[in-house]
């Protein structure tokens, strides 16, 4: 109780000293009971909660120490301090070791953790380093990473260092506090203790999942912060084992929450086991698979799967629902888009050769995960994303329309094709600024449907949606874009290219369409009169690369397909 005054007060050295007397009080405790006759076991449980007691106090302050700065400043103390507590606390029941030797009811106290036992070592009180060696791991691996870390700044350090620590002890407060529950299941004297010992149980290991994860999370943001550096390459072994880490406490926390039946923590965990996953996926840890990314977006798919499964429904907690519902759908999504690539490569182009026609298996292996990203941002309101995955469909559509076995299937795989560019069309139309560029390639790639369908109909929708971009070269989305950042140097550049994209495919079409009117031996003549106004047009804009700005380029570019597109109503 001394010591859990002076945590709450950040008295470190008082709460150092309270720590250390309590364990070797503990010891002396043991020592006096070994020479009662008889067994008291009232005593020797009080001595077991007593032990737990102390743990937990020392869990709880490594754990403090690594979430408050307060420690510092106030408590003057620092992570190696705290660490030595807790080797201190440990070392005062090894160190009596002729005492504590002999089998009996205090044997538990001298065994490892669960977390050592299971680490084989690597973590411990003398090993905070939070690395895990895994069987795929090389010794000098596991080494390097070690130095990686040890790298970081103090303060980023001592707190990945403490938290192991709070592990170890947690880890051994839980071990004996089950003892003792397995224990009471069989004694009938200790009934007042039945619904104490469980809420403390849970309560620790809460605590030990908080730890955890956030061991995951710190090894995750060192990794991230060494895969954007530029030694990449040199650092790909020693990320294996710092992802292979995080996995790991992740893994430890998710079961731990699973064991207290902490459902919003449970599934916030699995958000974190699909962040490991889509990292794995990166160039760097790549392996002799040929699949390999597309297996590590499956995995990160499965876990927000497991996320939904253990949250059962929305209610249980809505916001971690809607946030893990969210992040499914970009990985199906993004799942979806890999396959698709690796399956049919890259570009828009349609396939034309029979032979390159994908089985149903594999066409469901794309589509699938696709519409479901759909299903869920439709059902979570998310119209923005609902519209981009409409997009990867329709580009799928748009690829294998003209490969099919049937004219049936060729039929029905135009139509989807039509329906998805349409629908992500009707979004992106009155999309919110900051969105011209998708919009003008949503366009581009519509109008490439409609013109590979033969007619004079489809010719004239392909034009028809070309000019429909017109408005994202206008002065209003320029404005928009300078007010987003006062020198939005790359969307003006992406914008100039687009523009220059828009304006040739633009009358490209017009002469499709007027041949098409000569062949009809008519006196119409309306595509031809506005083939002239989009030649005079082009000719007025008049862009030097050396003098125009790109803001120049674009309001020029703008005024001549605004004018085609005048024309063409007129």
């Amino acid at each position: 109780r001394l010591a859990e005054y002076h945590l709450n007060n950040y008295r470190s050295s008082s709460a150092m000293q309270a720590l250390r007397s309590s364990a070797r009080k503990i010891v002396d405790s043991v020592s006096l009971l070994r020479l009662r006759s008889g067994s008291d076991l009232s005593l020797q449980r009080s001595v077991k909660h007593q032990f737990t007691w102390l743990w937990e106090h020392c869990g709880h302050f490594a754990r403090s120490f690594a979430a408050d700065e307060h420690w510092r400043d106030r408590g003057h103390a620092c992570g190696d301090d705290v660490i030595s507590v807790l080797q201190d606390a440990q070392a005062a029941f090894s160190d009596d070791s002729d005492m504590l030797a002999e089998n009996g009811w205090w044997s538990m106290f001298l065994e490892d953790t669960p977390i050592c036992q299971l680490t084989k070592g690597k973590v411990s009180l003398f090993q905070v380093s939070g690395l895990i060696s895994g069987q795929k791991n090389k010794e000098d691996d596991y080494n390097e990473a070690k130095k990686l870390l040890n790298q970081q700044k103090v303060l980023q350090r001592d707190r990945r260092q403490v938290l192991v620590a709070a592990i170890v002890a947690y880890s051994r407060a839980i071990w004996v506090l089950e003892k003792m529950l397995e224990a009471d299941e069989q004694q009938t004297d200790f009934e007042e203790h039945s619904v104490v010992g469980p809420a403390i149980l849970i309560l620790l290991r809460q605590r030990l999942g908080d730890a955890c994860n956030e061991i995951g999370k710190i090894m995750l943001t060192e990794l991230r912060r060494n895969m954007s550096s530029e030694n990449q390459k040199s650092f790909s072994s020693a990320g294996r084992v710092i992802l292979s880490s995080a996995e790991f406490w992740f893994k430890e926390g998710l079961e731990t929450f699973r064991k207290c039946n902490d459902l919003p923590n449970l599934a916030l965990l699995c958000c974190n086991l699909c962040q490991c996953s889509k990292l794995r996926a990166n160039s760097i840890f790549a392996t002799s698979e040929p699949n390999h990314v597309e297996l590590c977006l499956q995995s990160a798919a499965d876990h927000l799967v497991a996320a939904h499964d253990a949250l059962g429904q929305r209610d249980t907690d809505r916001v971690t629902w809607d946030m893990v519902s969210q992040e499914l759908a970009a990985t199906f999504l993004v799942l979806g888009v890999r396959r698709r690539q690796s399956l049919l490569g890259g570009g828009t182009t349609p396939l034309l050769h029979n032979t390159l026609r994908l089985s149903p298996g594999q066409e469901r292996s794309i589509v699938k995960p696709m519409e479901k990203a759909l299903q869920i941002y439709e059902d979570s309101g998310n119209a923005h994303q609902a519209a981009a995955a409409h997009y990867q469909l329709a580009l799928f559509f748009a690829r294998v329309w003209t490969c099919q076995r049937d004219e049936t299937k060729t039929r029905d795989k135009l139509s989807a094709a039509f329906a998805h560019y349409n629908a992500a069309y009707a979004y992106f139309q009155h999309a919110p600024p900051g969105n011209e560029s998708t919009f003008v390639l949503l366009c581009l790639d519509l109008a490439n449907l409609y013109a590979a369908v033969s007619g004079e109909e489809c010719l004239s929708k392909a034009l028809d949606r070309c000019l429909g971009s017109v408005d994202s070269f206008g002065v209003e989305a320029v404005e928009a874009a300078q007010q987003r950042q006062p020198q939005p140097t790359d969307w003006f550049e992406k914008m100039v290219t687009l523009a220059k994209t828009v304006e040739e495919r633009v009358l490209k079409l017009i002469v499709s369409l007027v041949k098409l009117e000569k062949t009809r031996n008519t006196s119409a003549a309306r595509f031809k009169d506005v083939y002239r106004v989009a030649l005079t047009a082009k000719m007025s804009m008049n862009i030097d690369q050396k003098k125009d700005t790109h803001i120049d380029q674009v309001r020029k570019y703008h005024n001549c397909l605004d004018e085609i597109k005048r024309a063409l109503k007129s």
